[in-house]
């Protein structure tokens, strides 16, 4: 569905940055990467473990991932910033979620954005999860995406999202999530439609819980089906380890959190074998430990 439209005034710039944001665009919209307003790609726990997160519990996260796993644990607010990938300004990212879980109903809130002044995409996102039984969730999300292309114009759209998570004993965690299940036209000026993307996960706490290792399996409507994997290793109270891998495109991943009571400064890195390097800082407040909600 789309909300509306306008044109923009022309910005400036020129040269290799327009080149860079437009083909960008063209490839994200035109279907031959995973798309764009990518909900997956949030969050630096799910970075260092090359995003295998659909059965990822405990991240305040979860709302883009999969929303049937909002709140399930405890209270958290996390922002993060993923300055230049790839060495490109115009691919920078950044987001702020909190998640509040309320009995069996959780609520999230989040706000994120990519790009910059050429191409821009901005997304609001709410969502809500119920558990419906003792081992079973379900959650949903609505999104509102704005995209602005400068020279183009700019378009809003609503698009909304489906999760299932299902506790298999008490270690073991299979997900589902289904994004953009409306496939809203991204505007009259591009012509083009969100893509369905389908992904399913599990994921396994070993070792009292100071091991996890998570598996994703994500397939684009549009695109092959891409195979992620991550671990992550709890050596002591203050410190967390991870790394991942993933294909679609083909990256490697890790990444580290130094913890200090209810507050987690968070770190990952991944490396895709073309492109380069992408950094990403975050931190994590967990408010429930901090006394500030319950």
């Amino acid at each position: 569905m789309v909300t509306g439209r306008k044109n923009i005034a022309k910005t400036g710039g020129c040269g290799k940055a327009f080149l860079y944001s437009f083909a960008f665009a063209l490839v994200v919209i035109g279907g031959r990467a995973e798309g764009g307003f990518e909900k997956q790609r949030q969050g630096a726990r799910a970075a260092g473990m090359g995003f295998a997160c659909t059965a990822l519990q405990g991240d305040a996260w979860a709302l883009y991932f999969n929303p049937a796993l909002i709140g399930a644990s405890t209270s958290r607010v996390s922002a993060y910033v993923s300055p230049s990938p790839f060495g490109l300004s115009a691919l920078t990212s950044c987001g702020v979620v909190i998640d509040l879980p309320m009995g069996r109903w959780a609520s999230a809130a989040g706000l994120s954005t990519f790009g910059g002044e050429l191409y821009r995409e901005t997304s609001v996102t709410l969502g809500c999860a119920l558990r419906s039984a003792p081992d079973v969730r379900i959650g949903v999300a609505l999104d509102y995406h704005m995209l602005s292309i400068a020279r183009y114009g700019q378009a809003g759209l609503l698009a909304f999202d489906l999760g299932v998570g299902v506790d298999v004993g008490d270690r073991v965690t299979v997900g589902a999530s289904a994004f953009h299940v409306n496939q809203p036209r991204i505007g009259e000026f591009l012509g083009e439609r969100l893509p369905l993307v389908l992904a399913a996960g599990v994921s396994a706490r070993l070792v009292d819980s100071v091991l996890v290792v998570s598996a994703d399996l994500q397939k684009n409507v549009s695109a092959q089906p891409a195979i992620r994997a991550g671990v992550e290793w709890r050596p002591s109270p203050f410190l967390v380890l991870r790394a991942g891998a993933g294909s679609m495109p083909e990256s490697v991943s890790a990444g580290a959190d130094i913890c200090w009571g209810g507050v987690s400064l968070q770190y990952a890195v991944s490396l895709h074998p073309d492109l380069g390097w992408t950094h990403m800082s975050a931190v994590t407040i967990n408010v429930s430990s901090l006394g500030l909600l319950p």
